[in-house]
């Protein structure tokens, strides 16, 4: 079965720090790992501000791989949002990945209201992280998903995958997609990996067998590996037809790039 991996992190350094350890990330280190895996495509994601990430030098690397979809690392709060989204698309970037802790940034502010306006204007996907715990001081908003029905209400065009899922509150996140399932798509990559063995498992399980229309699967390579992303969609995908494992691992994704 065709595999479609949302999320891996190749970055220009070819590596990928944390707090507690340094992941190698190239991007010859991601095709070895979907090559071993038989991964079809992968959406590579960059990251603004991390690991000498640059827009031009990131997506020069993609091009070298038919099977990566380049997405561009951006921070909403730069000055002429405008320009910065126009110079992604020119590039060739297939979307963008906005990611409220690293950059520091609050889903309320009119600069990421402007930055939606340019994403739906110049027609690039959104892939907003939805991770919504981070220490104290931190920019995440009280309640993620409200702001997201708040802020995202006027933009019927843009099309938006949901990163992470929501963790925790996934079925919260599942209940949003499914009454805007025209412009979003509810990602589950790390916290099917994560939460393994938790209850979140009958969460999962269910969305597998009743959502299978609006949900997509990845790895965040390279902090979970795709041989882990295989094991967890085969768990999740026991007993639910064929037809609905290939729009999860799949369909669903390549459609939503067209």
């Amino acid at each position: 079965m065709k595999i479609f991996d949302s999320t891996t992190h190749p970055t220009l350094t070819g590596n990928w720090k944390t707090e507690k350890k340094i992941f190698k990330s190239s991007f010859k280190d991601l095709m070895k790992d979907m090559k071993r895996n038989n991964i079809t495509k992968s959406c590579a994601m960059g990251l603004d501000n991390f690991e000498n990430y640059k827009h031009a030098q990131f997506i020069n690397e993609c091009n070298k791989y038919k099977n990566l979809i380049p997405i561009a690392g951006l921070n909403p709060s730069v000055k002429n949002i405008k320009r910065e989204v126009k110079k992604i698309k020119s590039l060739g970037f297939k979307g963008v990945k906005i990611h409220p802790r690293i950059s520091k940034i609050y889903l309320e502010k009119n600069y990421f209201i402007k930055t939606l306006e340019s994403l739906e204007k110049n027609n690039l996907v959104l892939m907003l992280c939805t991770y919504p715990f981070a220490k104290l001081g931190n920019n995440q908003p009280n309640d993620f998903l409200g702001t997201i029905y708040k802020v995202f209400k006027k933009f019927r065009k843009l099309k938006t995958i949901l990163v992470h899922g929501g963790s925790v509150k996934v079925l919260e996140f599942a209940e949003f997609v499914r009454n805007n399932k025209e412009n979003f798509l509810l990602d589950l990559s790390m916290t099917m990996q994560k939460y393994r063995g938790s209850s979140l498992d009958q969460d999962i399980k269910f969305l597998f067998k009743n959502f299978d229309e609006r949900i997509c699967i990845g790895s965040d390579y390279p902090e979970f590996s795709q041989n882990e992303l295989i094991k967890c969609f085969k768990y999740y995908s026991k007993n639910i037809s064929k037809k609905k494992r290939e729009n999860i691992a799949f369909n669903n994704l390549n459609n939503f790039f067209g």
